[in-house]
């Protein structure tokens, strides 16, 4: 059986139809005359709040094999090296006052360290990308080794539970404030400025002779 589906007429006016999702809008504003149509409308990105912490190994971890790896964390050795650093590592992470996620951010010169021991750094940098940590990930340690160091930008309400940012003086209610310098590892910004979107195009009418439509 073959059947054509019928094509639409009389599209030469927009449709009514107006599709909207507003999930996101609280991390945007708008500003100007825009949005009937008319005129073109402005976003800028809201302040984006968070302290930035920085995860770093010593530099005499540079270079450094899995086994000589695990006997600096001072433990023995084991057949399976790597299995048993992905252990360590996964159980640190799990410990860690962060969420499950937190975005990777670089070119803070006010970053904090209030975790300086070897394993919390490699819970760290062993399951981060270039845009994010997750503490679900599976553990790279070589890759971790590599970056050798990385910023997080932890929310406000998870930077107020870890203790040691109190112990040190830090105010968390003050905490640093990351706008439009955000910036993530590949040198793209989190908040962008203003950008404007154009009005969208206007109706076309076509002229069909003979046919008595849209005559002027």
């Amino acid at each position: 059986m073959n059947e054509h589906t019928a094509l639409l007429h009389n599209m030469s006016t927009p449709p009514k139809t107006v599709v909207k999702y507003s999930g996101l809008s609280e991390l945007a504003r708008t500003s100007g005359p825009g949005g009937s149509g008319v005129a073109g409308i402005k976003f800028k990105g809201a302040e984006i709040h968070g302290t930035p912490l920085r995860f770093m190994l010593g530099a005499s971890y540079a270079g450094i094999t899995p086994a000589n790896l695990l006997a600096a964390l001072g433990h023995a050795p084991v057949s399976d090296v790597e299995g048993r650093l992905a252990k360590l590592i996964n159980a640190r992470a799990q410990e860690l006052p962060l969420p499950d996620g937190c975005a990777v951010i670089n070119g803070r010169n006010d970053a904090l360290v209030i975790w300086q021991d070897p394993l919390t750094a490699l819970a760290i940098l062993a399951k981060c990308s270039d845009y994010v940590w997750l503490r679900a990930k599976t553990p790279a340690i070589h890759a971790a080794l590599r970056r050798n160091a990385v910023t997080l930008l932890v929310p406000p309400q998870f930077a107020a539970r870890i203790p040691e940012l109190h112990a040190d003086g830090v105010s968390v209610a003050g905490a640093q404030s990351v706008v439009d310098d955000l910036t993530v590892s590949a040198g793209q910004p989190l908040a962008t400025p203003e950008v404007e979107a154009s009005a969208p195009p206007k109706p076309h009418f076509m002229r069909r002779g003979g046919t008595g439509l849209n005559q002027r």
